[in-house]
């Protein structure tokens, strides 16, 4: 019980309320300048005591400013229901917008992201990739959801970058995103017309073999000198 609560107290805003000045935070000069991209390969185990899955690097050296995972999930407008599948769930990321993804891969989570994709099929074209789902995912690069935040002992060296993917994305390479609105299409036939939100996680620094990710999981966004807007970029 008191290891879900100190995952889930992320998620509860009493409780940031109140210890906030103690958050380990990021800070960004705004939302526009909260995006980059380029890839590389990762996998999972965390060395931090107490921690989640973890995402470690185990093999070769990851460049700076390169693009080294997706943060894969169902996307949820800002009207749209999140209660249910919130509950006792950590994996839900929130943008700077409003917008949430929820890369949790069990449960009522797991059901609607795969409900989601086969009703959004064009045949012959999935339109999503839900292996993220399981042990053997087609795009490795959907591990964003393990990766840990970061402490005083280990110190962020990814970070969360927010991006659109155009509406002009091939739908023959859709089967590649690990990502799905809940809302679905307006017109079923117009899928490939829209765009999508994407999260993908890049180097702050050159990270070298044997060493795990770690990224933050608050970023303050300033606005202007007198007001700021906070992310709250994984609620792990």
């Amino acid at each position: 019980m008191t290891r879900h609560w100190r995952q889930y107290r992320h998620r509860f805003v009493p409780w940031l309320a109140i210890n906030w000045a103690q958050r380990t935070k990021r800070y960004a000069d705004s939302e526009e300048s909260d995006i980059v991209i380029d890839t590389k390969a990762i996998h999972q185990i965390s060395q931090l005591v107490g921690g989640g899955t973890g995402v470690l690097v185990t093999k070769g050296t990851v460049p700076k400013h390169t693009l080294i995972g997706l943060y894969p999930g169902t996307i949820y407008l800002l009207h749209e229901p999140l209660f249910f599948q919130s509950i006792r769930n950590q994996f839900i990321f929130r943008c700077a917008d409003g917008t949430h993804i929820d890369g949790n891969d069990r449960g009522i989570s797991k059901f609607i992201f795969k409900s989601c994709v086969h009703r959004d099929r064009v045949f012959p074209y999935w339109t999503a990739d839900g292996t993220w789902l399981s042990s053997w995912p087609l795009n490795p690069l959907a591990i964003g959801q393990y990766v840990n935040n970061q402490s005083p002992e280990y110190p962020a060296n990814v970070t969360y970058q927010e991006f659109d993917i155009p509406e002009e994305f091939p739908l023959h390479l859709r089967r590649y995103l690990p990502y799905v609105k809940y809302g679905g299409p307006v017109d079923h036939f117009q899928l490939s017309k829209r765009s999508l939100r994407a999260v993908v996680l890049v180097s702050l620094r050159p990270i070298k073999t044997g060493e795990e990710l770690f990224s933050t999981y608050f970023t303050v966004i300033g606005q202007s000198d007198r007001h700021t807007h906070v992310k709250e970029t994984s609620l792990k």
